[in-house]
Order: C-alpha cells, then sequence, then structure tokens
C-alpha cells in the first residue's frame, strides 16, 4: 500500500486510506474556511495556515512543524485550482478534493466550534473516482503466453494501488504464482528462485517503439531502486495514439530499441526485477499521451482470455485473478 501523509495528535505519521463517508452537506463555515484557506495556501501564506489551528492542536503539532508540513505539501501539489466538498468521514473530518497544478490531493480536517484546525490529514486521491473511465481503442492481447496472477488491478483503491496515480490509475501488476500462492520455489531471496523471472514478454499489439531502455541493473529481491522508476522498459505508441508502458525487465532483456515497429505477438524482452520493484513481476498500463507526469490512464480490455479458467472477451482483470492468453 502506498504510503500517505497525516499530521495529527502531535506527530507526522501514516495513513493508509481516507476513512468510510457520511453523506452530510458542506457547512457554510467550512465553505468559508477552505476558501480562506487556498487564498493563503496559494500565496504561500504557510504560517497563517499553522496559526489558524487549535491551542489543544499546537500543543501537538508545533506551528513550525505545521509550517513544514505544508510547505513540503505544496511542493507536491502546486497552486491549487480548483476545489470540491466530498464528504465527512467517520471521525466527523471534512473531506475535500484539492485540484493542484502539479498533482491533486485529498485535504482532510476537523474544526472546532471557534474554526480552527483540529484534525488534518493530507492524502493521494483515487483518480478513478475523480475522473471518467476512458476505455482504450486499441484491441489487445495478454503481453504472455502462460498461466500469470494479477497481483493489482482493478479501479478501487483494496484492487489496486495504482489508482492514486494518474497516468498509472488503470495499471496491472503480474506474476506467477503456484498452488501455494507462492511466488517463487525456494526461499525467495534471488530472482532467478521467482517463476515469473525470465520469462518471455510478448507485443500486447502492434505499435512503434518510443523508448526503450536495458542497462538498469536487477535489484536482489526486497530492495528498490526509486532513482530508475522502471526500470527497462518499453513505451510503445500505438495506431490509436495510445501509449502502453511495460516495465520492470531483465538488465538486456529488452530486445526491441526506439523507432522500432512492432507486431502483435512479437517477443519483445524478458520479465525482470529493475525499477522500482520488490521482487520479479510485469508492470503494464496505457495512458493518454507519452509522460508519466502529464498523462491521464486508460482502462484496457483483452481480446480474448482465460480467467480463473473461464473464457472471458474484452475484460479487463483484477486482483486476485489468475489470467492466460486465449485458453493456456
Amino acid at each position: 500500500m502506498k504510503s500517505l501523509l497525516l499530521i495529527c495528535a502531535g506527530m507526522v505519521i501514516l495513513a493508509s486510506k481516507a476513512d468510510s463517508q457520511s453523506p452530510i452537506a458542506e457547512p457554510a463555515a467550512y465553505r468559508l474556511f477552505v476558501t480562506n484557506f487556498i487564498e493563503e495556501y496559494n500565496r504561500g501564506e504557510f504560517r497563517k495556515i499553522a496559526d489558524s489551528t487549535s491551542d489543544l492542536y499546537k500543543k501537538s503539532v508545533p506551528v513550525s512543524s505545521m509550517e513544514d508540513f505544508l510547505k513540503e505539501v505544496y511542493g507536491i501539489t502546486q497552486k491549487i485550482t480548483g476545489s470540491r466538498f466530498k464528504y465527512f468521514d467517520k471521525k466527523g473530518s471534512a473531506v475535500y478534493l484539492f485540484k493542484g497544478e502539479k498533482n491533486w490531493m485529498y485535504f482532510i480536517m476537523t474544526l472546532n466550534p471557534r474554526n480552527k484546525i483540529d484534525r488534518f490529514v493530507v492524502t493521494d486521491p483515487n483518480y478513478n473516482e475523480e475522473l471518467p473511465v476512458v476505455m482504450s481503442k486499441t484491441r489487445m492481447r495478454l503481453p504472455f503466453d502462460t498461466t500469470w496472477y494479477t497481483f493489482w488491478g482493478g479501479d478501487t483503491e483494496e484492487q489496486n494501488y495504482h489508482v492514486t496515480s494518474k497516468a498509472q490509475r488503470n495499471a496491472y501488476d503480474f506474476v506467477i504464482r503456484n498452488e501455494q500462492n507462492k511466488s517463487f520455489k525456494t526461499n525467495g531471496k534471488s530472482n532467478e528462485d521467482y517463476y515469473c523471472f525470465g520469462k518471455p514478454i510478448y507485443a500486447p499489439c502492434d505499435g512503434t517503439v518510443i523508448n526503450s531502455i536495458d542497462t538498469v541493473r536487477d535489484n536482489n529481491p526486497g530492495d528498490m531502486n526509486p532513482a530508475r522508476l522502471t526500470g527497462n522498459s518499453l513505451l510503445i505508441q500505438t495506431r490509436a495514439k495510445e501509449y502502453i508502458l511495460l516495465a520492470h525487465f531483465k538488465q538486456y532483456g529488452v530486445l526491441v530499441k526506439t523507432g522500432q515497429k512492432i507486431k502483435k505477438g512479437q517477443l519483445i524482452g524478458y520479465c525482470g526485477n529493475s525499477g522500482n520493484s520488490s521482487e520479479p513481476h510485469l508492470h503494464m498500463h496505457v495512458m493518454d499521451g507519452p509522460s508519466l507526469r502529464q498523462a491521464s490512464g486508460i482502462k484496457c480490455t483483452f481480446e480474448k482470455m482465460l480467467v480463473n479458467g473461464q473464457l472471458k472477451k474484452a475484460y479487463s482483470p483484477v486482483r486476485g485473478e489468475r489470467v492466460a492468453n486465449n485458453g493456456d
């Protein structure tokens, strides 16, 4: 689960997700407070916002700590260009979607009777809740021929932690698991012990390779390389001007080069454990542009596949399903 930012009860800690909701209308006091909050936030008046916390809150979270936290969040969002009240969570806090120039975030706050902040949380949004679903126009096959396991896939945060990334909100992570639901043969301490490591990966459709990377070293299982996020990877442009990212290939295991035309079903590489990856797996997602920072995710379906042994057509797999191309 992706870590999220929370400042509450006297310390900066980690939260996993927003609480369940309550259908209560936005009070006028909250609306006015948020309007002023955004104006001050966009002007960089973080000290002023920090001063608007309650006396009890200040005893737990000093003004200087709150100010530093807001500066950190601003670095993620930049200026807020729009906001929307969503609901009150089960702790009585108002949940707002703040649309930043750079990133969107959920700002969650509780005001006391004097309209001072008593609770303040910032988390990543679920982009599948905030943006309309856009379906891929490209007809695709699964990028492998044996049976794999969908580790991440689906529209909710429980099914797919990628939903908090605008570009990756419809992504898949695939591994191979045995009948005991293990992804490795013995102790999982080497990449070669994992069932999917070195397995062939095939082009999901016709296209043109926009970017090809194959020199990143594979991680030891349990280690990650966030500085090389996608690791060895391929970015493919389809005829419909959609962009498919396949990531975490084996070092020197990408077989096609930038500018090369590829055909659906063509061998393009071998699964690895490079980049921001803790164990061998294949990451795949489709987006409407070539930039991870600017694109929005597109939901893809696969033409024909076996899902837990049942034939399905035009299907998008979800977490926990075992999938095979054309009925392996």
